[in-house]
Formats: structure tokens, sequence, C-alpha cells
């Protein structure tokens, strides 16, 4: 899946891209290297996708060169958080953005970033424009999950008050703690992501469109923070609960003692 965007957004044959044109593109890891001569893309940074694709255990970032910009993201479904992690690379050139499909199993990165590009005004168009709508793709129905998530927290305040607390609630509570864990840890890679593209060390973008990054890292910061103040609550919650414990374990030790007595 290859676009160029001139007039209008069309899709193209890989053999026909032409460098003075912007243009998007979601191609496969086989796709990459039989067309390498294309794209030039250093071995080693091929070589991660690969590895990434078997083993999974890789962080969020961006890679530096001379002319381009590459790097890999882990991305965090917010709806299905321990569901298939989808993983995708990125390379970046003067008038190119590339998507290298690393793991896709239910071809939702194909539907995002499908989507992104053709809500694009082709007139209005920029490479840093294309790239903002990619990466906020990524995070445009996070805060409302989030908020359902602040529900449940308070659900669980309640449980607590009520004095209904058993195994199954610490196990829920203890699930709900890892599961903000993972999704500050994503927020804080998306914000590396979004810092390191608006350093633009290598002038692939221009300064006048830059503020589409920082537009991202902005919002992405404002989820890493929504998240931190979740975990604060879950913090709280676990020493209401701890503190309601002690005290009814008080209470019945206080209970023996009078029958012993």
């Amino acid at each position: 899946m290859l676009f160029e965007i001139d007039e209008d957004i069309r899709e193209i044959n890989i053999n026909r891209l032409d460098p003075e044109k912007i243009t998007a593109g979601l191609l496969s890891i086989d796709d990459i290297e039989e067309n390498n001569g294309l794209f030039e893309i250093p071995q080693t940074a091929l070589n991660e996708c690969r590895r990434v694709a078997k083993s999974g255990a890789m962080r969020s970032s961006v890679d530096v060169y001379e002319n381009m910009s590459f790097g890999i993201i882990n991305i965090v479904d917010v709806k299905n958080i321990w569901g298939d992690k989808d993983r995708m690379a990125f390379l970046i050139r003067r008038n190119l953005f590339l998507l290298i499909d690393i793991v896709d199993k239910d071809k939702s990165t194909y539907g995002l970033f499908d989507s992104a590009v053709r809500r694009i005004n082709p007139h209005k168009a920029t490479l840093e424009k294309i790239i903002y709508a990619v990466l906020e793709c990524l995070i445009k129905d996070d805060n409302v999950e989030l908020e359902e998530t602040e529900i449940e927290i308070s659900d669980m305040e309640e449980e607590i008050a009520s004095g209904n607390t058993d195994r199954v609630f610490v196990a829920e509570m203890l699930a709900m703690k890892k599961k903000l864990l993972i999704l500050h840890n994503y927020y804080e890679q998306l914000i590396d992501v979004g810092e390191e593209l608006l350093e633009n060390r290598n002038d692939i973008f221009d300064d006048e469109h830059l503020h589409y990054f920082k537009l991202f890292t902005k919002k992405a910061e404002r989820l890493s923070q929504s998240v931190e103040r979740l975990r604060e609550s879950i913090v709280q919650l676990r020493e209401a609960n701890q503190a309601n414990m002690d005290y009814n374990l008080n209470y019945v030790m206080k209970m023996f003692t009078v029958v012993t007595t």
C-alpha cells in the first residue's frame, strides 16, 4: 500500500516512487528487502525488524541518520491491553514516510494507516502532517478508555468502603496496577518518539511544520499524566484495603482475647 499525495491521493506501484512528491506507504518487511535499493534502509535496521518479529522484546525508539530517521513502535491497544501487540517500524526521508508491518495479526495497522492518510486534504498535505495523522490515530480514543478505568477504580473504592473485598478483589487490583504500568511505559515511549522527531536533527522536516510533533507530544504527555494519577489512586486503594484488613484482623483478635479471658 503506497500513496502519492499531490493534487489528490492516489495509490501507486512501488516502482513509480517519485522522490519529488510526498509519498506515504505501509509495506511488509519482505517488500522492503526486495526493493531496498529504493529506500536504502541499513541492514542493521532490517535485522532489528526481523528480531522484533520473532521475539517481540523491543522498546519503541528512533534512530537518526544523516538523511533519514528510522524507528520501531510497539502498539498498545487500550481497549485490549492483554491482547496481541502490533509492532511497526517507520522510515522517514524527505518527502517519504514509510511504515513497515512487523506484527499485525488482525490487520488493524493497515486500517489505521489507510484511514489516517485518506482523511488528509491533499491540497494542504505536508510530510509532517501525515506523520502526525498516523501517530495521532494510535492514541485518539485513549482518553475515553482512561475515563472508564477511572470509573472502575471508583467502584473498587466503594467495595473497600463496604468491606466486601476478598482475594479476587486483590487480584483485580494487582491486574489494574500492571495495566497502568504498561500504559505508562507506552505513553512515555511515544513521548520520546515525538520529542525526537521535534528535534529534527537531520533537517528532514520544515521548521514551520514542526508544531505537529509538538502537538502529538503534548497529547501523549497528558495521557501519561492521567495514567500516573490513576496509578497513585491504585496505591491509595491498596493502602486503604490493607488498613481495612488490619482493622478486621485486630477486631477478630480482640474478640478472641475477650473470649479467652
